[in-house]
């Protein structure tokens, strides 16, 4: 990706966050009715998000290289919910887990259609995989270093650090991306519940 601020038919300059917003924006509009990411055309894609096509070119390589970016933003806002109730470590309550948790589905149900395109083409793309196991290893990460802490404390049960945080992370990942987009705010609290519950079990139970 090029460090040059990309510039539209017009001549305007945009800065790389509006581009990748503006191509959010299209690539949503575009999956709306079911139209797979392959389908999609960078010509069609930039044609959607108002820029021309040599301004997509000077931001990405394609569009393998336009989804990592983007699954790496959602990635990033998808497990921001978590980073409060892991912060409180050992101190953290189900309702701590189950508001983070809320907060992990909402923004899923906000990247929906950036993270169903990241499925499809983790198939196909190795680079787009790559980059979506990375998001999801990093939350595994941070879980890990919190469960460390807090057996080393007493204040969670002894449980293997590093295979309990994946199972945790994975398990997270697997559930939300099941999601229905038009799931009520009543199965969303109730699966953000559901999910703090496993964690408070395989963390805080008994303890």
């Amino acid at each position: 990706m090029s460090d040059a601020s990309p510039r539209s038919r017009q001549g305007r300059a945009y800065q790389q966050d509006e581009v990748a917003g503006l191509l959010r924006d299209a690539l949503t509009a575009l999956m709306a009715d079911g139209t797979p990411f392959r389908d999609l055309s960078v010509a069609r894609l930039a044609s959607t998000a108002g820029l021309a096509r040599s301004t997509f070119y000077v931001a990405y390589d394609d569009k393998a290289a336009m989804l990592q970016e983007l699954s790496a933003r959602s990635l990033s806002r998808l497990y921001g919910g978590a980073r409060a109730w892991i912060r409180h470590g050992g101190d953290a309550t189900r309702e701590d887990i189950a508001a983070g948790m809320r907060q992990i589905l909402d923004a899923f149900l906000q990247d929906e259609a950036v993270m169903r395109a990241v499925a499809e083409a983790s198939v196909y793309e190795p680079a787009v995989r790559t980059a979506y196991v990375d998001g999801v290893n990093a939350f595994a990460g941070a879980l890990e270093r919190m469960i460390r802490r807090g057996v080393k404390a007493g204040r969670m049960r002894a449980v293997a650090p590093r295979p309990t945080a994946e199972v945790l992370a994975w398990m997270t990942e697997r559930t939300i991306s099941r999601v229905r987009p038009d799931a009520s705010s009543a199965e969303l609290d109730a699966l953000a519940v559901a999910l703090a519950d496993v964690v408070w079990q395989t963390l805080f139970a008994g303890t």
